[in-house]
């Protein structure tokens, strides 16, 4: 039979986070897209319905899941998912996401699409634990296209770095540290996220050296051809989430780097490990295959190249940009503990939403049958249903 659904595609977009890191995950599964005819929330995707039923929509399902767990699993059928570069979280209250991904209904759906490409191992490990067919595929961002138009320039960048490290970095050269952080108000519109986010990877690619505690900054600059160095900052840094990741690039925590510049030098800092180019080529040849296109050329829609010659506007980008960022990251703190209760909250409406649908599915089958069996026809046919059962018990 031909198929004569029309194609679409669509991208993940991210109005109720405050990572750029998520946006960055987008740009990167961009690059696999010969256009855009859809941005589905993430965080909604399970509630996304597509009004056409006479297309096929192609998503690269890629990134964290989720906010919202209650929207797992996907339920339009115009959905076509390529389930790859996942990470499930595992570390929040009663371990929400991984409950709802495990569930019957979240399962099956990931069963019909498998096998499922895992972020990092201890996703690899979740599934392959509960009978899905899953391998490790490394994060998209590791498929970011260095631009030939971008120029190195000569400064340093901290992302998300102790001020302790800061000083410390500060007093080893003489090229420019700028401090930034990839958090932000999230009420940011979402468009303007993905600008911003083009100009984080502008940064990468631009800067001599990055030093990062965050892993969409990390790989992201290994794709870029930035030198780069992994900081395990103790209050961020989560061994499970970084599982199969963190040896793809030259790392150590805050004490070691602090007595060993030479594990990293600013000045000279050397090309990076090439572990993560079978895991780039691997996760292009499954994306270009899924969708039949592949962006060579860039990751960027924006020109930012007058921003970038110009040190200190970057400087004062990135420590406005940081400023909100550390206010945002203080006011999370305070209200942790009442978001995952929210978290929680959700779930067990969601629950209570089920149940009490069930409920009045049974009531209506149980009203179905009581008129049945007080039917004449069903008093009539009793001796009939008699002997058959007897028949049955006494062969």
């Amino acid at each position: 039979m031909i198929n004569t659904k029309t194609t679409k595609y669509a991208l993940y977009k991210y109005p109720s986070t405050e990572n750029i890191g998520d946006e960055i995950q987008s740009i990167a599964a961009r690059r696999f897209l010969p256009r855009i005819d859809y941005y589905i929330d993430r965080d909604l995707v399970g509630q996304w319905k597509n009004e056409n039923g006479d297309e096929t929509v192609k998503l690269i399902a890629n990134g964290w899941y989720m906010l919202k767990p209650h929207s797992w699993p996907i339920t339009d059928p115009t959905i076509d998912p390529l389930l790859i570069s996942i990470y499930v979280e595992q570390n929040s209250i009663n371990n929400i996401a991984a409950k709802k991904f495990l569930s019957s209904r979240g399962k099956k759906y990931i069963q019909e699409h498998a096998p499922i490409g895992a972020r990092d191992i201890e996703t690899e490990s979740l599934f392959r634990a509960n009978n899905i067919n899953a391998y490790y595929s490394g994060c998209l961002t590791l498929t970011l296209q260095a631009d030939p138009d971008i120029k190195k320039q000569d400064f340093i960048l901290a992302v998300d770095l102790s001020e302790k490290m800061l000083k410390y970095l500060r007093a080893k050269t003489s090229r420019h540290i700028i401090n930034i952080s990839p958090y932000h108000n999230f009420q940011l519109p979402w468009q303007d996220k993905f600008d911003i986010a083009e100009l984080f990877l502008f940064l990468y690619q631009s800067a001599h050296a990055v030093v990062a505690s965050r892993l969409h900054a990390i790989l992201p600059s290994t794709a870029l051809n930035t030198p780069v160095f992994l900081v395990k900052k103790a209050e961020t840094f989560e061994k499970g989430r970084y599982s199969g990741l963190e040896d793809l690039v030259r790392s150590a925590n805050e004490e070691e780097y602090l007595n060993d510049y030479g594990l990293f030098d600013l000045d000279e800092p050397g090309d990076n490990p090439d572990k993560y180019i079978a895991i780039r080529n691997d996760l292009i040849e499954k994306c270009s295959a899924f969708t039949g296109y592949n962006n060579k050329k860039t990751f960027r829609t924006l020109d930012f190249s007058k921003l970038c010659e110009n040190t200190a506007l970057i400087n004062a980008f990135a420590e406005g940009f940081s400023s909100i960022g550390r206010a945002y990251r203080l006011n999370n703190e305070l209200v942790y503990r009442t978001k995952e209760k929210r978290n929680v909250d959700r779930w067990n409406y969601a629950l209570n939403a089920e149940n009490a649908k069930l409920k009045l599915e049974n009531e209506e089958l149980r009203r179905e049958l009581e008129a049945i069996t007080n039917s004449n026809s069903w008093k009539i046919t009793k001796p009939m249903r008699s002997l058959g059962e007897f028949l049955r018990k006494n062969p």
